[in-house]
């Protein structure tokens, strides 16, 4: 393909666009050859062998896939994830410790995993087209149980107490993990409420929304309960040295791995079991368990704007969680591709956009950017397209050696979809979704089940995404300029592209396929050629 005119005067095309074509093109070339197997060879033939939290979790490398469809309107894309939902689901439903879409009890399975299903694969399709009633069904089947709406399923959630009733739900049979000192509150209980805010955008249902906030309450109590100059809790326990004694003295209790995993300061500090030093109790890698708090509250934010607090808490959070990459330079992301340390964006980095977008707070641009001056989210809070510079190529080295050290097996033969270091198979999504969808769309799109986060949807031919040859910039607003897009033809043919701005503070229930937008601009971009759009829509 050709990527400049053969006129001299025509200009260049930014190394951005180049970059991003190029990304595209490879992540396009690895998806279609994972549908090509899938069609070929089958569910049962591909993951027939998988138990366990490889099968719950076996779609979760597909999650760049409805992203991917935005972009490039490829209806294969839909096909194939409607049809893998559901072989996944019949798979899973043979397999006999699913029931009612979570762990059916015998391993006592913690939120993380029980929620990633849903966060990483169900829920992304069920946006992909939300009007789907097989995709909604799904979801409202695991939604229901968290307000105790199901009678086959025990009761979840203490509504009195504004809790959850165990940090290992199960759905066949009540268990002793619902009982302390088994039921203590995590952020991680927030990836079950991402299922619950998706129920509520897709039926209507004020239950699923009224859960969430319910549940907030008691964050919100944390939070105005802990100093301002001490870290919002990301969890807390609710018994004492007494209690834990007591538990202690239980054997079936004392034996389980998981009493010693989650209260081994604890058990070290009265003399009962090996484990560290006495701390305050928070999370193991809290650089990035904040995510999932975030997320969900930004979607319970964008659906009931003035529930009490809310604005509040996540400034706190927001601003710890930078506080402490600014103070530890933890990343992941692209950043660890060999000698590339730089284009990498962080987990907090990862948020900022959606959080500055979705509640108007400008407050963090500048402390991020000091730290942070390269990478697809600090190109978000100004649209300085130098920010950008190698991001999209570090992105296509950190796929293409994933791709190669898995032998193009990337995705049923390496099922590891939640750690996103450098030697995991969900690296490689990772590293493209920022820099292909944070740039083009100004959001990453469906990204881990929560509701889209987009700031333009395109369009051409009558079909989602854009063509082949052109590459898209989002240009987010600042002050004095609103929001538009740059668009960069590197074909030989002349082209027209429809552009739908996206408000994310207002957006609900959005239709991501089948439906030509009407409040959208249209723009011509002549061959090898670039075009600006300033006020998209």
């Amino acid at each position: 393909m050709k990527t400049s005119s053969t006129d001299p005067c025509a200009p260049q095309p930014p190394a951005w666009a180049q970059e991003q074509i190029s990304l595209r093109h490879a992540l396009e070339q690895w998806i279609n050859t994972e549908i090509d197997r899938y069609d070929a060879e089958g569910f049962d033939r591909l993951f027939g062998n998988k138990g366990g939290h490889a099968l719950d979790e076996a779609g979760g490398y597909t999650r760049s896939f409805v992203s991917a469809y935005c972009l490039n309107g490829d209806e294969r894309i839909v096909l194939f994830l409607k049809r893998f939902r559901d072989d996944w689901l019949a798979a899973v439903n043979r397999a006999g410790h699913f029931y009612h879409g979570y762990d059916a009890n015998e391993n006592a399975d913690y939120v993380t995993h029980t929620a990633e299903a849903f966060t990483q694969f169900l829920l992304n399709v069920m946006y992909l087209d939300i009007s789907d009633a097989t995709s909604v069904a799904i979801i409202e089947d695991a939604a229901e149980h968290l307000g105790n709406w199901n009678p086959d399923v025990p009761d979840w959630y203490d509504w009195d107490r504004h809790v959850f009733l165990s940090y290992f739900p199960g759905t066949r049979t009540p268990s002793r993990y619902f009982e302390p000192p088994f039921d203590f509150q995590s952020s991680s209980h927030y990836r079950l409420l991402a299922i619950a805010t998706a129920a509520y955008d897709a039926t209507g249902k004020a239950r699923y929304l009224d859960l969430c906030c319910d549940y907030w309450t008691t964050w919100d109590r944390k939070y105005r309960e802990t100093p301002p100059d001490q870290p919002a809790p990301l969890a807390f326990k609710r018994i004492d040295a007494e209690a834990i004694r007591r538990y202690a003295a239980q054997p079936e209790i004392m034996n389980d791995w998981r009493f010693h995993r989650y209260y081994a300061a604890e058990l070290a500090a009265l003399g009962l079991g090996e484990g560290p030093q006495p701390k305050p109790w928070r999370l193991p890698a809290a650089y990035h368990q904040p995510h999932d708090l975030m997320m969900t509250l930004l979607d319970v934010l964008r659906f009931a704007p003035d529930t009490p607090g809310l604005r509040e808490g996540l400034r706190r959070l927001m601003g710890d969680w930078i506080a402490v990459y600014t103070d530890r330079r933890r990343m992941i992301g692209v950043e660890s591709v060999g000698s590339l340390t730089k284009p990498g964006d962080l987990w907090c980095g990862l948020h900022l956009p959606k959080y500055r977008d979705i509640t108007g707070d400008t407050g963090f641009d500048e402390t991020y950017l000091s730290h942070w001056p390269i990478g697809p989210c600090s190109y978000l809070l100004d649209g300085d397209a130098r920010r950008l510079t190698g991001v999209a190529a570090a992105a296509e080295a950190a796929l293409r050696q994933t791709l190669a050290r898995n032998r193009g097996e990337f995705g049923p033969a390496f099922i590891n979809t939640h750690s996103c270091d450098r030697l995991s198979n969900a690296f490689a999504s990772t590293a493209v979704m920022p820099a292909l969808f944070s740039v083009a769309m100004g959001g990453l799109g469906v990204h881990f089940g929560r509701a889209p986060w987009m700031n333009v949807l395109y369009d051409h031919d009558g079909r989602p995404g854009l063509p082949p040859h052109v590459a898209a910039r989002y240009v987010p607003a600042t002050a004095g300029r609103t929001a538009g897009a740059e668009l960069v033809n590197l074909g030989d043919t002349e082209t027209v592209i429809g552009l739908r701005r996206i408000v994310p503070a207002k957006t609900t229930a959005l239709a991501l396929n089948g439906v030509t937008p009407e409040n959208r601009s249209v723009i011509t971009v002549p061959a090898y050629s670039i075009r600006s759009v300033n006020g998209i829509g």
